[in-house]
């Protein structure tokens, strides 16, 4: 059998706002869906093909764990892997009103 065919941007937009979720994170979800490369068949010709258009995840962690009372985005050292910035999540309440998980 065929996967099923993955929902298009404006769906996924669409069933975004439908969840209840700010504009902001319906048309975040459009663009990540835009740039999600979906695949049918896992082998070693697909993993070959992820990796020359990627590479690999970094096995390097440069994270540091807030001590209690912290906040935790304050201590995240500049070299983290996450490109994401909390100024992405400041109208989305999914995300903690402004703060990365």
């Amino acid at each position: 059998h065929a996967p099923p065919v993955p929902p298009s941007a404006d769906e996924v937009a669409e069933a975004t706002r439908k969840a209840g979720a700010s504009e902001a994170a319906a048309q975040r979800a459009s663009r990540e869906r835009n740039v999600t490369m979906v695949i049918d068949v896992a082998n070693s010709t697909t993993r070959a093909a992820l990796v020359q258009s990627g590479g690999f995840f970094s096995r390097n962690m440069s994270c540091q764990l807030a001590t209690a009372g912290e906040n935790s985005s304050s201590n995240a050292t500049d070299n983290t892997t996450d490109h994401t910035t909390n100024s992405e999540y400041a109208d989305d309440a999914s995300h903690g009103g402004g703060e990365q998980a």
